[in-house]
């Protein structure tokens, strides 16, 4: 898992086949749930540079970016209510989801 700070959204496609995709694929579903937060399809072999990118093409896990808050950086402790309210069991939920 990564967060990020903006935008309420799921970074989530990094190019995986076969069962690492079946397995992002559950791990984005709990996360989803979870969350609320909507996914977003965006893989570009030309884009890739990120935590998330290494981790699924070198390291074949997979993974999600959690783009958390919904104004711009840095977060208002304002928005840290309902950050951690959405937020909260994701970690729990990993976990349950690999153990």
């Amino acid at each position: 898992l990564s967060y990020h700070a903006m935008g309420r959204i799921l970074y989530w496609n990094f190019g995986q086949t076969g069962s690492a995709r079946s397995k992002e694929l559950a791990l984005l579903s709990r996360i989803r749930s979870e969350t609320g937060y909507s996914p977003v399809f965006s893989y570009s072999k030309y884009q890739s540079a990120g935590y998330g990118d290494w981790i699924a093409i070198k390291k074949k896990l997979p993974t999600v970016t959690i783009e958390i808050g919904s104004v711009s950086c840095p977060l208002q402790k304002s928005q840290f209510s309902s950050v951690w309210k959405q937020n909260r069991q994701v970690l729990a939920t990993t976990a349950e989801l690999y153990y």
